[in-house]
């Protein structure tokens, strides 16, 4: 699974591309193995919360990360990054680290 940011990130790595069509069709085959979930009022809910409490305490994450996780949380999903210390002050997220 994805989120819709997610896939706006990847989208972004298109532009700088000498050969746009190609690059998004290429990610765009990339993505259909995923399925995309949205960010709807629960999810919004779930990252004001914590973009309150991590701003209380000092530890700003990063706008698009704090969306994606607050998507992870509301869809009970685990969050894969290489960075899991990152997310390690939002509430109720699983991050688990990759290499």
């Amino acid at each position: 699974m994805t989120t819709r940011f997610n896939v706006a990130e990847r989208q972004v790595g298109t532009e700088p591309s000498a050969d746009q069509v190609a690059e998004a069709a290429r990610i765009d085959a990339a993505l259909r193995a995923f399925r995309t979930l949205e960010f709807d009022h629960i999810a919004a809910r779930i990252y004001a919360r914590n973009e309150a409490s991590v701003r209380g305490m000092g530890r700003p994450v990063r706008d698009f990360d704090a969306l994606i996780a607050s998507v992870a949380i509301h869809y009970g999903q685990v969050l894969v990054t290489r960075n899991p210390l990152h997310f390690a002050s939002l509430s109720g997220l699983n991050p688990h680290p990759v290499a």
